[in-house]
């Protein structure tokens, strides 16, 4: 019994050994002016791999909206989600800025 404990507390162990760890990202994003934009956005963006959670705010500029990425990478870049973005929509959204928070 104990070395069934034992065995199964090394699982868990190893789990969350392999389980990525969150980044969050923090940038700018153009283009986003109205709901239908914003959704547009968040469904492209959630097929980069590893996306947790997808958080488009206002800013103090009107033409400006604040992006926050969730996901379990520990690279990307404005270029990255740019790639996705132009795909999908054109040039009508444009990360300006991109940074890793935590």
């Amino acid at each position: 019994m104990k070395s069934l404990l034992c065995l199964a507390a090394a699982l868990m162990l190893s789990l969350q050994a392999f389980a990525g760890d969150v980044a969050t990202f923090q940038g700018q994003i153009t283009g986003v002016v109205c709901a239908a934009c914003k959704d547009h956005v968040v469904t492209s963006l959630a097929k980069l791999k590893g996306v947790k959670d997808i958080e488009i705010a206002p800013t103090n500029v009107p033409e400006i909206r604040m992006l926050i990425l969730k996901v379990e990478t520990a690279a990307l870049t404005a270029d990255d989600v740019n790639k996705l973005l132009t795909a999908d929509h054109g040039e009508s959204y444009k990360v300006t800025t991109l940074v890793k928070k935590s």
